[in-house]
């Protein structure tokens, strides 16, 4: 089984983990996206320890060995559910704000990466973005050379991604240029 426990000793079944680096330190890892499933009280210490950005150690992942915490800058929203009598499901992720400095995109919440990165540009950024523009724009960001798209590690989905806010305006103007992505000319007919 795996799990999750705070450090005043509440644990929960850990149903999806999405987390990537805390900085430069090997051993601590910071979550992005949290599916958690248990008792009430539990989950909501868990959801509180992660939106305060305390301490949490996993059970049955990779990652055993390391320290995790939430983003306290974050505002996470969790999606929450009561699928059995004294069962509680939180699907907590950061909750989507035009000030933020990064989105979260991931395998449950998005039919396909591309079409996850054009819904967070086409919402929450100023830019003019197209749906056809999708995959070239992820590669792009994906590359070493721009590293607006970080991959995140993941326990229990398929994919999930952190997306700078920052950065998006040169991509599509350089990309334009180079003539990988096009605005269709519209018929006068």
């Amino acid at each position: 089984m795996q799990a999750i426990k705070n450090n005043q000793g509440m644990m929960t079944q850990l149903v999806a983990i999405a987390y990537g680096p805390d900085g430069d330190d090997f051993y601590k890892r910071i979550v992005y996206v949290l599916d958690i499933i248990g008792a009430n009280t539990a989950v909501k210490a868990i959801w509180a320890s992660l939106c305060t950005g305390g301490p949490m150690k996993t059970f049955g992942i990779s990652a055993n060995f390391r320290k995790f915490r939430g983003d306290k800058e974050a505002k996470y929203r969790s999606f929450v559910s009561q699928p059995l009598p004294r069962l509680t499901h939180y699907h907590i992720v950061p909750g989507p704000r035009p000030d933020a400095d990064y989105f979260v995109i991931t395998a449950l919440t998005a039919e396909s990466r591309e079409s996850a990165l054009y819904d967070v540009l086409r919402l929450y950024t100023p830019l003019p973005v197209l749906p056809g523009w999708g995959p070239t724009l992820f590669e792009l960001g994906l590359g070493h050379q721009y590293g607006l798209i970080t991959e995140l590690d993941v326990v229990g989905m398929d994919w999930a991604y952190r997306i700078e806010a920052i950065g998006w305006d040169a991509i599509i103007d350089e990309a334009a240029k180079a003539g990988q992505i096009t605005v269709a000319e519209a018929s006068d007919g």
